[in-house]
């Protein structure tokens, strides 16, 4: 019900974009693993966030081929908002949907992922990543826990309801992964 979709959104959001402290390390905030750091790609400065065919092929490339056979574009809904407008020289859209029920939608010929509470497209802001997602770990420890707060709420006429999770998630390997930054504001 409710509370479901909405520890859902709480757990969607800080895998994107979690701190790493109290959260999970979100997948676009992460900057390096062991002292290496992660590929980045940089668009260009722009008085409104962007992102061009070119910075997609340049996030593309940048990943090793190793990793591309399993590689996944992931991103919020904003941006892929902006992606699924990019056309190439010939003007065919380089956004494909999925035809076929439970395909993904492809963006270069792998599939493109909505993270539920990705980062908006903002400027500096990480907002696309590609890579082997199998290098980001997540850990489910107890699963979702419910009290009810029968007294608490008791003079109020109402019941509370608490929920509790525990999980973390990390990046394992630096070179699985590559992140689009948008550029500075003019």
């Amino acid at each position: 019900g409710l509370a479901g979709r909405r520890q859902a959104k709480l757990e969607g959001t800080s895998f994107a974009t979690g701190a790493g402290v109290s959260t999970p390390l979100g997948l676009f905030a992460a900057a390096s693993v062991g002292g290496v750091n992660l590929g980045v790609i940089t668009g260009a400065v722009s008085a409104t966030p962007a992102i061009t065919g070119d910075d997609v092929i340049e996030v593309f490339h940048k990943l090793p081929a190793s990793y591309r056979p399993r590689a996944s574009f992931v991103a919020g809904d904003g941006l892929i908002k902006l992606i699924r407008k990019l056309k190439s020289t010939d003007n065919q859209y380089l956004w494909q949907p999925g035809l076929s029920a439970g395909q993904p939608d492809l963006l270069m010929n792998r599939p493109l992922l909505v993270a539920e509470g990705g980062p908006a497209p903002l400027a500096s802001a990480k907002t696309l990543v590609f890579g082997d997602l199998k290098s980001y770990v997540i850990a489910d420890r107890l699963g979702l826990a419910m009290q009810r707060l029968n007294e608490l709420f008791a003079k109020n006429g109402q019941i509370g309801f608490k929920f509790t999770g525990r999980h973390d998630a990390r990046l394992t390997d630096p070179k699985a992964i590559v992140q689009f930054k948008h550029g500075a504001a003019s």
